[in-house]
């Protein structure tokens, strides 16, 4: 079973393509890719740490069992490649307000 793993980032920079975390190595031959990726010392079963792959900054949650320095296997969810946003962008929602907030 793979960890679960939630974006942080939309933009992807495909200038950053094989950029990943000390801690990622790919594996060869899967579809769609997946990484073993070693948990840091400090971090305890379910809580989460940060990793990038591809340039794009992922949180993983470490299994229960799990102890640092073992390593787990994850796919991460598909991330389109979008141009390079600038940083001062941001995003945008539009949303609906209850009445009476």
């Amino acid at each position: 079973k793979d960890d679960k793993v939630t974006s942080q980032s939309a933009n992807h920079d495909t200038s950053e393509i094989g950029v990943h975390s000390p801690n990622v190595n790919p594996i060869p031959d899967t579809y769609p890719p997946a990484y073993m990726v070693t948990i840091p010392i400090g971090v305890r079963g379910g809580q989460q740490f940060p990793v990038k792959i591809n340039g794009v900054d992922l949180m993983v949650t470490s299994p229960h069992n799990a102890l640092p320095g073992m390593s787990v296997r994850i796919v991460p969810p598909k991330i389109k490649p979008n141009k390079k946003v600038p940083s001062n962008k941001g995003q945008m929602f539009e949303v609906e307000v209850p009445e009476g907030v």
